[in-house]
């Protein structure tokens, strides 16, 4: 079974790229781009091949693109060109036959696919439009180096902080794809007002849940969130509240007890080093703040935990 790529990091811990993409799509939502939902389907990431894989189709949109080696596609018999390496992201739109050539031995690639669901007829003509454009672009697209750059950002994320992977990765992912679609139909997403506010809506609340990720292990205030996202405090307020129907305040508190509930379960480490990882100077008050929340203090979570699995 394929693994991820070793890391430099000595406390990483590899992950099954298998039970990394089940886990995500059980529990993967819809979420709104333009007028569509898009829904993953398959997730698979770095993962190495050095087969070629006959012609085939599928009901979703197929998104490939290596870290590593070079490939080719055929699409209804036809060569796509350039041969795809780093620089190149393959696109396909469902039910069309396409093959895969490895070009070089232990190629790396990080597969997606997922369906778009049109939200109104508006949208069902965007989605025929969509499918046409990709093909006008040989379903070949340039990998940007903001699109590189979150690719790499979810690499680190699954490869060196397996307890944050779980809802960063997911996010980066969405973002990811957003960026995409902004980069490259740009057009599909400006006919009206309401469809750009919405996809810039979303990337915003993007943005937000991914600066309290990255600084759950601080004590950022509100100013230091809305220097970092770029937006006042009022508006970041509003749109996490829209998003995870939660105050600022209660958000951060249940994704450090969250996330230190699965320290404790998966991690040999002391209440006080899981309190100081995530941000909190006291222990009593962490230790408080975990049995409100959990319904149990976390060394006796700990304790039960060392039972199950000795």
């Amino acid at each position: 079974m394929t693994k991820f790529l070793s890391s430099t990091n000595q406390n990483s811990v590899p992950v099954d790229p298998d039970s990394l993409s089940s886990h995500i799509i059980s529990r993967s939502m819809p979420f709104r781009i333009g007028s569509f939902l898009l829904q993953l389907k398959r997730f698979h990431t770095r993962f190495r091949i050095s087969d070629s894989l006959m012609e085939h189709e599928h009901p979703f949109f197929e998104l490939v693109f290596t870290d590593r080696g070079y490939i080719r596609y055929t699409v209804d018999g036809r060569t796509v060109n350039p041969d795809y390496d780093r620089r190149r992201i393959f696109l396909a739109p469902p039910g069309l036959a396409h093959r895969r050539i490895v070009l070089t031995s232990d190629s790396c690639l990080t597969l997606l696919q997922f369906s778009l669901v049109p939200e109104n007829e508006e949208g069902t003509v965007s989605l025929e439009r969509l499918k046409r454009e990709i093909m006008e672009k040989s379903c070949s697209l340039p990998m940007t180096s903001y699109l590189k750059s979150l690719a790499d950002s979810w690499y680190e994320m699954t490869e060196q902080r397996p307890p944050l992977w779980t809802e960063r990765t997911e996010n980066r992912l969405k973002e990811f794809l957003l960026a995409i679609f902004a980069e490259n139909f740009a057009g599909l997403f400006s006919r009206n007002s309401l469809k750009k506010r919405l996809y810039i809506h979303g990337v915003r609340q993007e943005q937000i849940v991914q600066a309290i990720e990255a600084a759950l292990d601080t004590n950022l205030d509100m100013a230091g969130y809305s220097s970092l996202i770029g937006l006042s405090g009022r508006h970041i307020s509003r749109l996490l509240k829209q998003s995870t129907g939660m105050s600022m305040n209660r958000y951060v508190r249940s994704r450090r007890i969250r996330l230190a509930r699965e320290m404790l379960e998966t991690q040999n480490m002391s209440v006080k080093d899981v309190a100081a990882a995530l941000g909190f100077q006291d222990v009593s008050y962490f230790c408080k703040v975990f049995r409100e929340s959990i319904g149990i203090t976390p060394g006796k979570l700990a304790s039960f935990s060392k039972k199950r699995d000795p």
